[in-house]
């Protein structure tokens, strides 16, 4: 295995859009984010050993989370598909190729029982530590490509756009010249007098507040009407709509400075601590999970790993400084991939929709890296699960296509993927890192697993089901983690869970007492009649 494959698994394309998107949107953890995506793989890689009791039942409860983490990426793809016109019918297909073909192709060696959750170092974890490495170095390219386009390091960017009064429709932005096409339906409150132009036909919302008095007015423009907001009116347009701005006028979003964006108010307070322990515990519990230590470190991985960690996080945070500074109009009724794919003003048109390119690339061979790491780990853990009458070499390939079908067969749902990883690597955090930092023993692990498994479920499922947007539910791990690490160590502590019975000793030829696997360990007593 190559260096960068000891981080394969945590350099996925959900992660990398979701840091640069947070960045480029101003959201409070978007710094924190980026520093947990660099610090934990190595906090998860300085661990000697991957404590998982190689038992059918700790498969059962660590699997769902490497379930749930394959499956928001392969939601990612789908849109990344959408958003090029490919539809999920079409990319659906080459995602379960993707997947299959380089596990049943080359095959993957899976580790003795006694050891299932070592890595399978075979042709799927090479495969995954090569197309990752790819996948990072496309990006820095492109990054690097946006960079000399715009003429500014990313600091020098950061600065300048902080520095901004406000954000406003630059001149020669797309969205005031060719217009701006809605991904999805959304909401735009304007904060002064504007002018919006209907680029193809729509039908729109307005939502007026005059004098306390709101109203609604509803308009079906043709191609080039215009429909004049003021200030505080809100305008609701749906998916699909296509419409043109002013230039020079305030981007109707939740950012209204550079100083806004630079240092947002929930930075700061009780609020923002909570949540800066929730996403910790979240990552640096998913990355125990999800990485694999090595018993000897190399000098290459020693400089390796860190390294392509830190390119991987900075990228994507210098990602979105970058789309703030260029176009700030990306904002407007933005979805998680629009900063990286939609910067085709920047540089002249055939320069963005080169850097587009390489973008889309890149992301693919990302995904391709990690699901070659992921089928790797399942393949590594589901060898519990083979039947007694069954070779685990044929079984454990069998639960990584298991997991394929049903992340692709979900493939199509209206999920946001960054909320679906979060709860692939809490379930993660939850199931299998705490546990596994409270004990070895199988029964204490299998409580604590369980405990935190609930614990996670009934936290997590108000928030599924929009009933609240609390920061416990956002980040069930919060609660679930550290319930799962004490309901361990209590069951192990406290003299619950049954210690392993020494081996028997063997009675030798002679009358001899020996130890049934070495035999020159064996007792000098005699047994005599009745002993």
């Amino acid at each position: 295995m190559t260096s960068f494959g000891r981080i394969a698994a945590w350099t996925g394309p959900v992660t990398f859009v979701a840091l640069a998107s947070r960045v480029f949107s101003g959201e409070p953890d978007g710094p924190i984010l980026v520093l947990l995506a660099m610090v934990a793989p190595l906090v998860a890689l300085l661990r000697r050993e991957d404590r998982l009791p190689p038992t059918g039942a700790t498969a059962v409860l660590a699997l769902p989370g490497l379930a749930v983490v394959l499956w928001a990426n392969v939601l990612l793809v789908v849109d990344l598909g959408r958003q090029h016109g490919v539809e999920p019918r079409v990319v659906l297909p080459a995602i379960a190729v993707v997947l299959l073909v380089p596990v049943l192709a080359r095959g993957a060696r899976v580790p003795e029982p006694s050891s299932a959750a070592a890595p399978a170092s075979g042709g799927t974890a090479i495969a995954g530590s090569r197309l990752g490495a790819a996948g990072v170095g496309g990006l820095v390219l492109a990054l690097g490509m946006l960079g000399a386009s715009t003429g500014a390091t990313p600091w020098r960017a950061w600065a300048l756009v902080a520095s901004r009064p406000a954000l406003v429709f630059a001149e020669g932005s797309v969205s005031s010249t060719d217009g701006r096409r809605m991904a999805a339906p959304a909401t735009l409150t304007f904060v002064e007098p504007h002018r919006v132009t209907a680029v193809s036909d729509a039908t729109v919302k307005v939502l007026e507040s005059d004098g306390g008095r709101p109203g609604v007015r509803e308009h079906t423009l043709t191609r080039g009407q215009s429909v004049m907001l003021r200030t505080g009116d809100r305008l609701v347009v749906s998916a699909g709509t296509r419409i043109r701005f002013e230039q020079g006028k305030r981007v109707p979003a939740g950012v209204p400075s550079g100083v806004a964006w630079a240092d947002p108010r929930g930075r700061h307070g009780a609020r923002a601590g909570v949540e800066v322990a929730g996403v910790s515990i979240t990552m640096l519990g998913a990355a125990l999970a999800l990485l694999v230590p090595g018993k000897r470190v190399r000098r290459v991985e020693a400089v390796g790993v860190p390294a392509g960690a830190a390119s991987f996080a900075l990228a994507a945070g210098a990602w979105g400084v970058y789309a703030m500074y260029a176009a700030p109009d990306l904002l407007v009724g933005a979805t998680m991939l629009a900063p990286l794919t939609e910067l085709s003003s920047v540089g002249g048109a055939i320069h963005g929709r080169l850097i587009g390119s390489v973008v889309v690339v890149a992301l693919g061979a990302l995904f391709a890296g990690l699901g070659s790491s992921l089928a790797a780990r399942v393949i590594a853990v589901g060898t519990a699960l083979a039947p007694a009458s069954v070779s685990p070499a044929r079984f454990a390939p069998g639960v990584w296509i298991a997991i394929c079908g049903v992340a692709v067969a979900f493939g199509v749902s209206p999920a946001d993927p960054w909320r679906v990883l979060l709860v692939g690597l809490g379930l993660l955090a939850c199931t299998w890192a705490a546990p596994a930092l409270a004990t070895a023993d199988r029964r204490a692990w299998l409580a604590g697993a369980a405990a935190g498994a609930l614990t996670f479920a009934a936290l997590a499922l108000p928030a599924v089901l929009g009933a609240t947007a609390s920061t416990v539910a956002a980040y069930p791990a919060l609660v679930a983690a550290p319930l799962a690490w004490a309901t361990a160590r209590v069951v192990r502590l406290g003299g619950l869970s049954k210690p392993p019975k020494p081996p028997a000793l063997a009675r030798a030829p002679g009358g001899v007492r020996t130890h049934p696997r070495d035999p020159g360990r064996g007792s000098t007593h005699r047994f005599v009649h009745g002993d």
